[in-house]
């Protein structure tokens, strides 16, 4: 997925999305103009999904709006968004990455605004490495152990590097994408770059590892890795017209490469795990996200007696739908019963399964 996000619009950003759980909360989405209450969905494990709704948690909650946040597989999160349980997914990849999920649930949702306007599949290398393009690949099995370092083997990355850049290169017979996680293929491509040793990896654009570790992208004149996709926010239907407010900034949101690359690295990296932190940090040096007037309404302050915070929100787990990651919960200022993602249900610590629940099956062989 490829870092070319334009510069963010000055009206998008005097928001701020509170990160709360809704997944065991009793009142439904959506429900006019003058409703506070909106519900974002994620995909834990997708850092630009995760870095853009943590951003938008602390925009949309300065604006005095309630936001829920629930963490599903990307098909349940598609087939809530249809059945009005979720407003809004902030990571969705269209044309190609999501395009069945958009052919089966279209017709009930819509595309609120794209942020990012150019998200590639890829194949990276340390800047070190003598290899400038797929086709420099071949005959160098040998030397690179025979593998591109891949990630889940559900993931469309994985589809796409096995299934349609080896044999388009006529690298079949010599490499093969191995599966593992992406958190086990980042852990790896570490290792390789503290060494200074070769390797190859599968990676996407935008994504943090950019900004961290010195490395580019391999060149792929056959394009066997598949066009670009944009990456929207998406809502339910009639979510522009419950929301105009709302509605009207996300249109305006756009982010570039470097201020999407470093608030990835921020969370991923120095505030793992403390995501408020992270865009409490950020924000120091991208101070018009929360200044900026939003249609004349007057500029969000940026200061700590000026930011109400919610508690952690902790984002966990790999990166394709098929097998969700155990533990993802959040919480919220307010009393809620605790949700927790296991065996593709989500549950309530009351025992009752939420709403979320009824979409949380995800076939197997569903990419990305």
């Amino acid at each position: 997925m490829r870092f070319k996000l334009k510069g963010l619009t000055v009206a998008a950003l005097t928001l701020t999305l509170g990160l709360t759980t809704a997944a065991c909360g009793d009142s439904d989405s959506g429900g006019g103009e003058n409703d506070k209450n909106i519900t974002i969905g994620v995909v834990s494990g997708w850092a630009e999904g995760e870095a853009a709704t943590v951003l938008w948690q602390r925009l949309l909650t300065d604006k005095g709006y309630k936001v829920d946040v629930k963490t599903l597989d990307t098909g349940p999160l598609y087939a809530g968004m249809s059945k009005g349980d979720v407003d809004l997914f902030l990571d969705s990849w269209l044309p190609g990455t999501h395009e069945d999920y958009w052919k089966q649930y279209g017709d009930k949702l819509e595309k609120v605004g794209s942020w990012y306007d150019s998200a590639p599949l890829t194949i990276a290398v340390p800047n070190y490495s003598p290899l400038q393009s797929l086709e420099d690949l071949k005959g160098k099995g040998g030397q690179y152990d025979g593998k591109i370092v891949g990630i889940e083997k559900s993931s469309g990355l994985y589809r796409v590097s096995q299934e349609e850049m080896l044999p388009a290169y006529g690298l079949k017979d010599e490499f093969k994408v191995t599966t593992s996680s992406t958190a086990a293929m980042l852990t790896e491509l570490d290792k390789a770059i503290s060494a200074k040793k070769d390797i190859v990896v599968t990676l996407w654009r935008p994504h943090w590892a950019y900004a961290k570790y010195p490395i580019r992208d391999l060149k792929d004149p056959k394009g066997a890795m598949g066009k670009p996709d944009t990456i929207y926010t998406v809502g339910r239907k009639d979510f522009g017209k419950d929301q105009p407010e709302v509605a009207g900034w996300l249109k305006k949101f756009k982010m570039d490469d470097k201020q999407l690359g470093s608030l990835e690295d921020l969370m991923e990296n120095k505030y793992k795990g403390k995501p408020e932190q992270a865009v409490d940090e950020w924000l120091k040096t991208n101070q018009s996200y929360a200044t900026d007037p939003v249609a004349g309404e007057g500029a969000v302050r940026h200061g700590r007696a000026a930011l109400r915070r919610p508690r952690p929100y902790a984002f966990r787990g790999p990166r394709h739908p098929a097998k969700p990651a155990m533990n993802r919960t959040a919480t919220s200022p307010a009393p809620v019963a605790q949700r927790v993602m296991t065996r593709g249900w989500t549950l309530c610590a009351s025992g009752r399964i939420s709403a979320a629940a009824r979409y949380s099956r995800t076939p197997a062989n569903v990419p990305r």
